[in-house]
């Protein structure tokens, strides 16, 4: 069980003490009750002994509705919190969605990349390579799509990227595995990508000048 399972009001945990001692006192007085109508000629204690059951039962009573209510206030904590872990987690998924996308807009031929894929299909790939969520957890951005990127057969060109929010505090609080935790990597080789990840309809034609030219849609 978590730790945000386990907190405790420390109002609630103050009036759950105050609700022991009443009952504590109550059935105390109760034993008092029994021990002294059980002498010899001892007083009758029935109104006194009704009197002070019915105040042990409605602090039973009160106490059992207040241990209902703060688990639901507890429940609802607990909720928020992982809504809004799942909200920051989705956050990651969809910026590592949309920056390995502005990688493919990066590399695309004529509505086709290497081995004639075509964008719909690149972007179906994509739709379809889902880690799991812990994967999405404690990694820096850059590090998944470098992972993803690599699945994909996408070349990480990361000057593209380097205008992305998480890119930015990459570069400002660099994260242990961050591709950009020595700044912007260097520009990136296409002449000895497209050289290592053939292309069969790139290869009828001159390949672009790094220097010069960027394929884009």
């Amino acid at each position: 069980m978590s730790a945000c399972e386990t907190e405790i009001d420390p109002r609630a945990a103050w009036r759950a003490d105050v609700l022991k001692e009443l009952v504590e006192a109550g059935m105390d007085m109760v034993r008092d009750m029994r021990t002294a109508a059980a002498e010899p000629e001892g007083p009758d204690m029935s109104l006194r002994f009704g009197r002070v059951a019915k105040v042990v039962r409605m602090t039973l009573a009160l106490d059992a509705r207040l241990s209902d209510e703060a688990s639901v206030a507890a429940q609802a904590r607990v909720a928020a919190r992982l809504a809004k872990h799942r909200d920051h987690l989705d956050d990651r998924k969809i910026s590592a969605r949309n920056a390995v996308v502005s990688l493919v807009a990066c590399d695309i031929w004529e509505g086709e990349m290497r081995n004639e894929r075509e964008y719909e299909d690149i972007d179906y790939e994509i739709e379809r390579t889902d880690f799991l969520d812990e994967d999405y957890e404690g990694k820096p951005i850059s590090q998944i799509v470098a992972t993803l990127c690599d699945l994909l057969d996408i070349a990480p060109d990361w000057s593209a990227l380097r205008y992305e929010d998480w890119a930015k505090e990459e570069r400002r609080h660099p994260p242990p595995g961050s591709v950009f935790a020595n700044g912007d990597p260097p520009p990136f080789d296409w002449k000895t990508w497209y050289r290592d990840h053939p292309y069969s309809l790139r290869d009828q034609r001159p390949p672009p000048n790094p220097d010069t030219e960027r394929v884009f849609t």
